[in-house]
């Protein structure tokens, strides 16, 4: 693999900024406390830890044992299952039975760990407020497992939906972090085999650049509270041995001819906000819809702590209403 680094980017240079609204100018008090614990605690020990197969081994099933005492609404049922090898879940609000509508949901987790036990605090309120069914897939981790395998996960859950009665009009592609990175390759390279697109995308805070090569990387380095970005390329090493620049693997890099319309929410203090900035300048160019959210003083992806967050509980609204809109659906309630 070509090594990502990021001491090429000159420390000076400033946000470039695009026409999009900033969300949440006035932190809640909530938000800044969780911030505060971030920035005291987790991202110390996310500067030291060592990512070994213990680590990686807790992050995949303790957590997700932790996360299942996260208050879920009550309409949602969660049914895990199994298609074509890979582990899902279906998470499916009383209103969306009988939906024909489905969103496939790819988790982040700097693609080495978590699952969609750790997001069900967006997919299921997702179900909830869109009217739809959601489908999280668990795919597989590198480095024990590495690129293209997590993909072609992704790939193969999205082909299965065609081969059974879901009309690719009726599929929405989202994820957040490493998983908005699969959102976007899973499209290229469905798009390359002449498959049929899905109706749109969502993605949220999405790792589009794994070479690093985002000034946000530098000047954000001590804006963002949870992510050291000097052991980035630890976790960009794990991955494969693959060029960080392949399209699949760094969609910012990819020509985005024939994507569906994009939503894409985003933190201004990440360390990977120019990640989306550029990536919503690329698709522009490209003649591709976008609905740009830039929220300021949130945590990466920060959607997973609802409902304890009023942003994160908007950032949640607004992708079901994004969601509803392409399925040409009325929202199916406001409330969670």
């Amino acid at each position: 693999m070509k090594m990502a680094t990021i001491k090429n980017i000159d420390p000076k240079c400033g946000a470039r900024f695009s026409a999009h609204i900033i969300e949440g100018v006035f932190m809640s008090f909530r938000s800044s406390c969780i911030n505060f614990g971030l920035k005291l605690i987790v991202k110390p020990y996310l500067s030291k830890v060592e990512f070994n197969p213990l680590l990686r081994y807790i992050s995949r099933t303790t957590v997700s044992e932790v996360c299942k005492l996260i208050p879920m609404p009550r309409s949602v049922k969660i049914i895990q299952s199994q298609i074509d090898g890979v582990p899902v879940e279906w998470l499916v609000d009383e209103k969306a039975k009988n939906s024909k509508n489905v969103v496939l949901y790819i988790h982040g987790g700097a693609f080495i760990a978590l699952s969609p036990t750790t997001h069900r605090s967006i997919t299921t309120r997702l179900s909830k407020l869109s009217g739809s069914k959601v489908l999280a897939v668990d795919y597989r981790k590198a480095p024990e497992f590495p690129f293209p395998a997590g993909l072609n996960d992704c790939k193969s859950t999205y082909i299965w939906l065609l081969n059974n009665g879901y009309n690719s009009a009726n599929i929405i592609i989202a994820g957040d972090s490493a998983g908005g990175n699969l959102t976007l390759a899973t499209m290229l390279s469905l798009r390359d085999d002449g498959l049929p697109m899905p109706v749109a995308a969502m993605c949220l805070s999405p790792w589009t650049d794994l070479t690093l090569s985002g000034k946000s990387m530098i000047y954000n380095a001590g804006n963002d509270v949870m992510i050291p970005v000097h052991r980035i390329p630890e976790l960009v090493k794990m991955l494969s041995d693959y060029d960080t620049k392949h399209y699949l693997i760094s969609p910012l890099f990819a020509d985005l001819k024939y994507f569906p319309p994009l939503f894409i929410q985003v933190g201004e203090s990440e360390v990977v906000f120019d990640d989306s900035q550029r990536l919503v300048e690329l698709a522009r160019s490209q003649n591709v819809e976008v609905d740009y959210k830039v929220w300021k003083n949130t945590v990466h992806v920060f959607p997973i702590l609802a409902p304890y967050l009023p942003e994160a509980n908007s950032a949640i609204k607004k992708m079901a209403r994004f969601a509803a809109r392409h399925f040409n659906e009325e929202l199916a309630t406001n409330k969670v």
